[in-house]
């Protein structure tokens, strides 16, 4: 009993001082966690705002990327457009029967391949009598190819001047041209013979009132 006693006023006498020595760790010790915490979320925003600088410099590097994929769609877009230019600047379609692209009825417009065609059908029509229609396109490129030119220098030099002017101006090959009148004069022949119109291109059926200039 009296050990019992003993024990209980040691634990009395030595509550107090206990509860001192935790208050005052307590004191010691909140200061350093207090200032370790504050460091470590100093560390954290200073992280943070790194992250936000290195994020902003992200965005401006985005826009200055998308800047040049736009300025390279740009320059794709127009280089598309060249090379389909390019590549449409066919003068006849690959078809059947062969007719004029729209670049091709251009070229004819600006050198007057109907009237032409018109002028020399008639006197072509004896030559393409006898033959068939493919046979008759064929005569009718072998002719504007060797014998045209020579034939518009002589009767109607006008226009023999005229396609080579078109040809210099608008940069386009003279044989892209006598091809033009060819099919020109095809479809002229065609029409004094009253051929099918499945052989026709996009020559007038009407023939042209106008007459070439000598």
């Amino acid at each position: 009993m009296d050990l019992t006693l003993t024990i209980q006023n040691i634990i009395d006498n030595l509550t107090p001082w206990i509860v001192i020595v935790v208050v005052g760790i307590l004191f010691w010790k909140v200061p350093v966690w207090k200032t370790r915490i504050e460091g470590r979320i100093e560390n954290i925003e200073d992280r943070i705002k790194s992250i936000e600088v290195r994020l902003d410099k992200v965005e401006i590097r985005l826009d200055d990327l998308y800047k040049r994929l736009d300025d390279l769609n740009k320059r794709f877009g127009d280089l598309y457009k060249l090379i389909a230019s390019s590549i449409d600047r066919s003068e006849i379609q690959s078809s059947s029967p062969l007719k004029l692209t729209d670049y091709g009825t251009t070229i004819s417009e600006k050198v007057g391949a109907d009237q032409i065609a018109d002028h020399y059908a008639q006197q072509l029509l004896g030559s393409v009598e006898s033959l068939n229609p493919y046979q008759v396109q064929e005569y009718c490129f072998k002719y504007c190819e060797i014998n045209l030119m020579s034939d518009l220098k002589d009767e109607c030099k006008q226009s023999y001047e005229n396609i080579y002017s078109v040809a210099y101006e608008d940069g386009i090959e003279l044989n892209k041209i006598t091809r033009v009148i060819a099919i020109k004069l095809r479809d002229a022949i065609f029409s004094i013979q009253g051929t099918s119109q499945k052989y026709l291109g996009k020559h007038s059926s009407e023939q042209s009132i106008l007459t070439l200039q000598n």
